[in-house]
C-alpha cells in the first residue's frame, strides 16, 4: 500500500508536506508510510480515500479502479438525478441551499420556524 499512497501523492502533484496537511498527519509520517517503515492508520486510509476520491479496494490491494469518477454535471445535475425531475425551480432552491454559507443556516432556521408557526395558527 505504501507505493500506492506515494502514487496518489504524485498524481496530485503534492509535496509530502502538502499531502500530509490535506490528510491531517505529519510529513514525517507520510515519509515513513511511503518507505514502508510504518503502515497507515485506519483514519489515514479513510482520509486519503475521502480527500483524493480513491477507492479503498485499490488503495489496499491495487485491484479495481483507482479513482472515483467525478460528477460531470455539477450539483445541479446531481439534484435533477436525485429528484427524478427537471424542475428548474426545485433545482435552483436546493442548489442555493447546498451552497449557502454556514452562518446563514441559523437565520434560515429561524425564518422557517416562523413560517411553520404562522401556518399552524392560520389553520386553527
Amino acid at each position: 500500500m505504501n507505493l500506492r499512497i506515494k502514487e496518489i501523492r504524485i498524481d496530485a502533484n503534492l509535496s509530502m508536506r502538502a499531502f500530509a496537511e490535506r490528510i491531517g498527519i505529519s510529513s514525517s509520517a507520510v515519509a515513513l508510510i511511503e518507505t514502508g517503515k510504518n503502515n497507515p492508520s485506519e483514519q489515514t486510509v479513510r482520509a486519503i480515500c475521502s480527500e483524493f476520491k480513491v477507492f479503498r479496494e485499490w488503495l489496499e490491494t491495487g485491484e479495481g479502479p483507482k479513482y472515483k469518477a467525478a460528477p460531470t454535471g455539477g450539483i445541479e445535475q446531481e439534484l435533477r438525478d436525485i429528484l427524478g425531475v427537471d424542475d428548474p425551480f426545485a433545482v435552483a432552491v436546493l442548489s442555493s441551499l447546498a451552497k449557502m454559507p454556514p452562518q446563514w443556516w441559523d437565520l434560515w432556521r429561524e425564518e422557517l420556524y416562523k413560517a411553520v408557526e404562522a401556518q399552524k395558527k392560520s389553520s386553527e
